[in-house]
């Protein structure tokens, strides 16, 4: 597919916020979404499992753009998928990325996808504002990764991942043992939404063995505890460890 069979690339608007007339979202090809997540998501990468990007066009070009991709937990139901970015141009702050995270949620439903995943990191400042304005459904906090981060004595952080390209392991132990003045952390727990679209909502928490749980609030963070299995059964009935 063709750039210009989704529309033109953004472009810098100089006099401010942007026309929000008209709006229409299409899919758009992986390397318009990369480049624009590259520009303007926090993360500045999309994965290249990522398969369904869609995109939000105004009279200047593509202003939003959604990305769906595999899930990153192995446990999570087949057929289940994740939204791996969310982002849209700082000059479109006008716009409703509720609207448009709705309207590819529609999309995917028509396309029998059965739920979507997706996580809010409150160690950069996100709770699910977004999935809670769309009503999503908040499972109980949860972190698919245990692995530690690591601290440089500058305050840069390496998580695991680059830790292990680095030094072929990510073992906290082996790491400090090359690296001594590195400190060792848990990353705070990503809070989990989920939104079924083809199965009813018992089932899909079935499915994920999963209990609703309130929002959390802005200013709120849990801490990644380690919980035996039974414990973790006790937490996911009552939200007590």
């Amino acid at each position: 597919m063709s750039i210009d069979a989704v529309g033109p690339l953004d472009e810098p608007v100089p006099t401010g916020a942007r026309s929000v007339q008209p709006l229409s979202t299409a899919p758009i090809p992986h390397d318009v979404a990369a480049e624009f997540v590259r520009k303007h998501h926090y993360l500045g990468t999309l994965p290249p499992a990522v398969h369904l990007n869609y995109g939000l066009f105004d009279d200047v070009g593509l202003c939003a753009v959604a990305s769906y991709g595999p899930c990153h937990s192995a446990r999570l139901p087949p057929g289940f998928i994740e939204l791996r970015r969310l982002v849209r141009h700082p000059s479109a702050n006008t716009i409703s990325l509720s609207s448009f995270l709705s309207d590819t949620l529609r999309r995917l439903k028509v396309d029998g996808v059965p739920a979507v995943v997706s996580w809010a990191d409150p160690a950069a400042g996100h709770h699910g504002g977004i999935y809670q304005a769309t009503n999503w459904i908040y499972t109980e906090p949860y972190s698919y990764n245990w692995n530690s981060h690591f601290r440089r004595p500058d305050g840069s952080v390496v998580d695991h991942r680059a830790a292990f390209k680095m030094f072929g392991t990510s073992s906290k132990t082996k790491v400090l043992a090359v690296q001594p003045t590195w400190t060792a952390f848990l990353p705070a727990m990503k809070f989990r939404y989920v939104m079924p679209l083809r199965l009813r909502k018992a089932k899909c928490l079935a499915l994920m063995k999963a209990t609703e749980r309130p929002y959390p609030k802005p200013a709120q963070q849990a801490q990644p505890i380690r919980l035996s299995n039974t414990r973790r059964k006790q937490f996911m009935k009552t939200g007590v460890s």
